[in-house]
């Protein structure tokens, strides 16, 4: 194994050396310090480090899921998954106990007919 002068995407140690390669021919690498085996140049475009954020960005300017997918070029479960651990860093709302006073505009149903409105 030869040392190679990287830097670890989890941390900021240098002592980082070959670990083989991927099927596509692509070189790995692993961090001495940390464990962590890595790719330098990632093909597919869910690993980069921005991906995350720019499916937040759009999932919060009203995209959905599949024009996230179609936008990024990421499967539909990575943008669930991004989707599902950012949201369990959120924090629940404080709403109060009891609340004065509710309003309700136009709320309709049928009951079996529509001649039967509710």
């Amino acid at each position: 194994m030869q040392t190679i002068a990287l830097t670890c995407p989890r941390c900021p140690a240098r002592n980082i050396k070959k670990n083989g390669t991927t099927r596509n021919g692509k070189q790995k690498y692993l961090c001495q310090r940390c464990r962590r085996q890595f790719i330098v140049d990632y093909s597919y475009q869910g690993c980069r480090p921005r991906a995350s954020e720019q499916i937040v960005a759009l999932s919060l300017n009203g995209c959905g899921i599949r024009d996230i997918t179609r936008v990024l070029g990421v499967s539909p479960n990575t943008v669930l998954k991004t989707l599902r651990r950012n949201a369990a860093k959120l924090k629940q709302p404080r709403l109060p106990r009891h609340l004065p006073e509710v309003e309700v505009d136009e709320m309709w149903s049928f009951v079996g007919k529509k001649e039967q409105q509710a």
